[in-house]
């Protein structure tokens, strides 16, 4: 993510410059580790710039944006949710700015169809209408329709003197005259229309056209050459002030689908466990503990739980499956090659999506994967449409040995090996990369897709000119 500009440039607000230094300072000293969290921080402070700043038009929004987004980034190198999030805002801007022209200018072609009272034909009347009005006009002399009927011209024998009856509209009677047919009612009305254009008040010349003894401008024409030159004059289009609120309230949509991805994820998780089935999965996810939660409500299922040394984030997912009231069997990372033939689904939660439909996982993935494969076991994918990251770098050798790092505290004891920390290379992976080739399919927020299918869900939250920031 490349941009140019510091925050004390675009950031005017106090406040707002304000917060986005103390989400930095957050990011920087890992107070905030799960990427929903730092999906909703981000969201949140950018809402805030965007709120506070006093600018409308879309390049200098979008250049605020990529500065706030930028500056993050740089504060947590390795998170690709935040780029995520700023992509996904500069696509929502882009589509109410889309909206709003399309309103502005469907308002304006609207207008400038508008018929005049004056230089507009009269539509003539349908035939239907001219012998409803001719039988209206027999039986009822004296009522408007006559007068009505009388303008078009149209000689009426008088009917005798009768009541008018509603069938006579459909049915005239054989004593009322025969009412006049329709090309003689259209003519009339055509040359009805013919005269009164003649004597329109467009035809009508005023003096005010008319040039002047001495040669000078009529003040009409004056007027108009000065009405012309006010046109030029550049107006700012009055829907392009709605565009902050409407983008406020966007981002506000959006955290509300951060909030409902684990639901929403959840939902069909019994279409996917079956009961008596044995499920594997690896370190903790809130995302896998909610799904195998709502399937645990219909499904009688055993999870299988690997340790996930040396961070034994194995430990708190056995611990929180267990207290949902799930079958739950902590195993050692090595007895994941054995316990495979014995399982029948492998479910693993993603830190972030490639476009390719490769996932990065928690350390050890990789290998259950490779091991699933082995033995035709399915494995699923679970991650949210903002973990979705058109960003190859992220599996780049270069970004895994640098920012695929843990502690290595958790490792050696440095207290007790002075030899050992002084003259090996210690290294404490977090993530692998999973292919492609070894996912079967990937269930988000709006659905489930094959892996495949990931190239044509960042069409649909990115904009192309956003995927490179």
């Amino acid at each position: 993510m490349s941009s140019s500009g510091s925050l004390e440039q675009v950031i005017h607000d106090r406040a707002s410059l304000i917060a986005v230094k103390e989400l930095e300072n957050k990011l920087r000293r890992h107070q905030i580790v799960s990427t929903e969290a730092i999906a909703q921080a981000t969201a949140k402070t950018v809402r805030t710039v965007i709120s506070a700043t006093k600018v409308w038009q879309l390049d200098e929004l979008v250049r605020i944006i990529r500065i706030v987004g930028h500056h993050l980034q740089n504060a947590h190198p390795f998170e690709p949710v935040i780029g995520n999030v700023t992509r996904r805002i500069l696509y929502l801007l882009r589509e109410e700015v889309k909206a709003l022209t399309t309103l502005g200018t469907g308002a304006a072609s609207a207008g400038a169809e508008a018929p005049s009272s004056s230089g507009t034909a009269r539509t003539p009347p349908h035939p239907s209408v001219v012998q409803s009005l001719a039988a209206l006009s027999m039986s009822m002399p004296a009522s408007p329709a006559s007068s009505m009927h009388a303008s078009f011209e149209m000689p009426v024998t008088p009917a005798p003197n009768r009541s008018f009856s509603i069938s006579d509209l459909v049915f005239p009677s054989s004593t009322m005259a025969t009412p006049p047919t329709c090309a003689n009612a259209q003519s009339a009305y055509t040359s009805d229309v013919n005269r009164n254009a003649t004597v329109s008040p467009g035809n009508v010349s005023s003096p005010l056209d008319t040039p002047s003894q001495d040669g000078s401008e009529s003040p009409q024409r004056m007027s108009d050459s000065m009405s012309s030159d006010d046109d030029a004059i550049p107006v700012i289009p009055s829907h392009a002030y709605q565009l902050k609120p409407l983008l406020i309230q966007a981002i506000q949509e959006l955290l509300d689908e951060f909030e409902s991805v684990d639901t929403s994820i959840a939902k069909d998780a019994r279409d996917h466990i079956h009961s008596g089935e044995v499920i594997l999965t690896l370190g903790y996810s809130t995302t896998v503990q909610t799904f195998l939660r709502a399937a645990a409500k219909h499904r009688k299922f055993i999870a299988v739980v690997p340790e996930s040394a040396p961070s034994f984030a194995g430990h708190e997912m056995a611990r929180a499956l267990a207290a949902d009231g799930l079958s739950v069997l902590l195993v050692p990372d090595s007895n994941v090659y054995a316990l495979m033939p014995r399982v029948s689904k492998v479910i693993l939660g993603a830190r972030c999506v490639l476009a390719n439909g490769g996932i990065l996982a928690s350390i050890g993935a990789k290998a259950i994967s490779m091991a699933a494969r082995e033995h035709s076991t399915p494995v699923v994918a679970l991650a949210g449409v903002f973990k979705i990251s058109p960003d190859w770098s992220w599996v780049s050798p270069e970004r895994l040995r640098t920012g695929n790092q843990g502690p290595t505290a958790q490792l050696v004891n440095y207290a007790s090996s002075h030899t050992l920390a002084e003259k090996a290379e210690i290294e404490n992976p977090l993530w692998d990369f999973v292919s492609p080739a070894d996912i079967d399919v990937i269930i988000t927020n709006v659905g489930e897709h094959p892996p495949s299918y990931v190239y044509r869900l960042i069409q649909e939250n990115y904009h192309e000119e956003d995927l490179n920031l």
